[in-house]
């Protein structure tokens, strides 16, 4: 299975997702349990490309999502 580079999202201004949609990058938040919650962004390509993958699937870990 393919890794996912995330990158940390430092501008959370208003209109900010909007601009990372438009980069092809996907806004999102990564929950870490007692560690606090961190903005990101992954690559739109990548991410369709993991959820996609034979692995996600064959292990009816996904159905119909997308990107």
């Amino acid at each position: 299975m393919s890794n996912l580079k995330a990158l940390k999202r430092e501008n959370l201004s208003s209109g900010s997702n909007n601009k990372l949609r438009a980069k092809g990058l996907v806004p999102a938040i990564l929950y870490g349990g007692n560690s606090p919650n961190q903005n990101i962004s992954v690559s739109k390509k990548d991410l369709s490309n993991i959820i996609n993958s034979d692995t996600f699937l064959s292990k009816g870990l996904v159905r119909n999502v997308s990107v």
